[in-house]
């Protein structure tokens, strides 16, 4: 599967709506599998969850969309 760029109209109607840019990477926890969980900090204050999983044949990265989860030290 291959990721394509929304045309250039697309991008200037997404951001004069929307802020476009990284989050900050608040919390990161590593597992004794390889597993890295990390809270990300969006502009506006709130936090999201993503987690990279190395595996021996591919990458695989989850990223939540739900903002309003509570990061917990039993969620690490």
């Amino acid at each position: 599967m291959q990721v394509r760029p929304c045309r250039s109209g697309c991008r200037r109607e997404l951001a004069a709506c929307h802020a476009v840019g990284w989050p900050a990477v608040e919390r990161r926890f590593d597992s004794t599998d390889g597993t890295r969980r990390y809270l990300l900090a969006l502009a506006d204050g709130k936090t999201v969850e993503a987690v990279w999983m190395p595996e021996e044949e591919r990458q695989t990265v989850c990223i939540s969309t739900q903002v309003g989860c509570p990061w917990t030290a039993s969620s690490a």
